[in-house]
């Protein structure tokens, strides 16, 4: 208990210092991983870590169950940070390694480069317009400019597809984007775009892929290694609980019809906790209820195959036919955020998985 205390002791200790903008060097960036995987506190770091672009989209896409435009057609998106951090003048050179995308697996929909203006400094450049100019260094082409007002503040957006494309397809293209702020006269100034100031406000690449066959849990799990059978030592899975539990379904069957029940899934509990940051349980729901009926009413909303079924069944009383199953008919997708670690590097997605929250059944 000691352990752990000190533990949440140091990870807030470093909580505080990135709160008041006091950014954390990569040497207590690794410090304060690894102790707080040692101790339990592993997700507790991830959850920090996420990119706060991945945090915001998938607060969005939860709250509105689904949108395809905020994923602009795809079904992941990607946060990558700037590799270069070395400091910054009147230009800056940034460098994304985007070798995990498999053009052979994904489509790349659409890539923005996102950089976050702060409030203007004291210094007075006598200009109200600033122009931000993005350059791909391999053809020393413009990918993207832009005009910003010398007071705004928040994130500025680049579009970058097409040099994102050529990245993935040739990757020895990719030597990186030069960023350049000037007047609008064309005369340069040193003026800072918060690179990498500070964890959340860091430049960002974002790319959104949809993947060329259906994106399930299955794929994830296979990429990442990980099972998705648990193994019979778990507690309280063995096969007497099984038998239990079948028991158990079947004497209360006869309670209600056919129908949408909650059902939440703890990943921890499925050991799918390590790969899954956000969230940590998915609200799945489940199909419950009978499948034979009583009265006329209950004949409402059924197939002609699922009545003459269970009349049948009825009739018959035995294990030759049996009633209709209480399944799915139709779900809504969900999102989550993993730390992909297939490309044996840690990438952090958002993903968008089909056909996982069950919205309505019948009997089949």
């Amino acid at each position: 208990m000691k352990w752990k205390s000190n533990a949440v002791f140091v990870y807030l200790f470093y909580t505080v210092r990135l709160t008041l903008g006091q950014p954390l060097s990569k040497s207590n960036q690794g410090n304060i991983s690894v102790y707080a995987e040692m101790q339990g506190l592993g997700r507790l770091y991830d959850n920090e870590n996420v990119p706060q672009y991945l945090r915001s989209l998938y607060k969005s896409l939860s709250s509105k169950n689904m949108s395809g435009d905020l994923l602009h057609d795809g079904n992941v998106a990607r946060s990558y940070n700037d590799l270069n951090t070395k400091s910054k003048s009147k230009t800056h050179y940034c460098l994304f390694n985007v070798s995990d995308i498999d053009n052979q697996q994904e489509i790349l929909k659409k890539a923005e480069l996102r950089l976050f203006k702060s409030h203007y400094s004291k210094n007075r450049f006598q200009t109200d317009v600033l122009q931000v100019i993005v350059t791909n260094l391999f053809n020393n082409k413009t990918v993207s400019s832009k005009k910003m007002s010398f007071y705004s503040y928040g994130w500025q957006v680049f579009p970058v597809t097409k040099v994102v494309q050529d990245w993935i397809d040739n990757r020895t293209h990719n030597r990186g984007l030069n960023i350049l702020v000037q007047k609008l006269n064309g005369s340069s100034v040193r003026f800072d775009l918060n690179f990498n100031n500070f964890y959340r406000h860091d430049s960002a690449l974002i790319t959104f892929t949809k993947e060329k066959r259906e994106l399930s849990l299955l794929s994830l799990l296979k990429k990442n290694e990980l099972q998705p059978i648990l193994g019979m030592n778990k507690k309280s899975k063995n096969i007497n609980d099984v038998g239990n539990r079948v028991r158990r379904s079947e004497e209360g069957r006869e309670s209600k019809l056919c129908g949408v029940e909650p059902l939440v899934v703890p990943l921890e509990l499925i050991d799918w906790h390590n790969l899954f940051i956000m969230p940590k349980s998915f609200s799945i729901n489940q199909c419950k209820g009978r499948c034979f009926h009583k009265n006329d009413e209950d004949y409402l909303g059924q197939t002609s195959h699922s009545i003459l079924q269970a009349l049948y069944a009825d009739v018959l009383q035995d294990d030759n036919v049996n009633y209709p199953c209480c399944a799915p008919t139709k779900f809504l997708p969900a999102s989550a955020i993993l730390n992909d670690r297939s490309s044996n590097r840690e990438v952090y997605k958002l993903v968008q998985l089909e056909n996982l929250q069950v919205t309505e059944c019948e009997c089949l």
